[in-house]
């Protein structure tokens, strides 16, 4: 499974997510693709003795930033070069399985909407979480809640 990762999303990015990317790439054998600015990600890593684990993982380069005063349309507007817009276009583009971002829920809302749109086929969901049948969208509940986009309704058979 490969899972694209917003690494600027949230209030503790990009430390916290290099180190939970990290973790999740060694303990669950996944791969991940991280969104964001390359220079700062690598300083990042060296910063958290991570260069190796670094080394392992995509970067998709990103030149801004989103963050969670921004009105969520932003990402599809102003912010379409930010990592949680190139992130939602290439799961769009099949380049992952799945998009996690600790960012502005509502863009990543916006973004999913627009930028990855439905499943085909799907017209209904039993999660408790709004889907609209085409996403599934869930929410960790650590301390820095991490949301997620899949590609892939829970319930769709394809």
């Amino acid at each position: 499974m490969k899972i694209i990762v917003d690494a600027f999303g949230g209030d503790n990015a990009p430390q916290q997510i290099l180190l939970g990317c990290a973790q999740a790439r060694e303990s669950l054998g996944i791969d991940i693709v991280l969104a964001g600015d390359k220079a700062r990600l690598e300083a990042c890593a060296k910063e958290l003795d991570l260069t190796q684990q670094l080394a392992k993982m995509e970067i998709l380069p990103c030149g801004q930033l989103l963050t969670m005063e921004d009105e969520p349309t932003s990402v599809i507007r102003e912010k379409s070069d930010s990592s949680m817009a190139v992130g939602l276009r290439a799961l769009a583009q099949g380049q992952g399985d799945a998009f996690a971002s600790a960012g502005n829920s509502g863009a990543l809302v916006v973004g999913a909407t627009t930028l990855v749109k439905r499943v085909r086929g799907v017209s209904w969901c039993p999660s408790r979480l709004s889907c609209r049948g085409w996403t599934a969208f869930s929410c960790s509940s650590t301390a820095a809640p991490m949301w997620t986009a899949a590609r892939r309704c829970c319930c769709s058979s394809a």
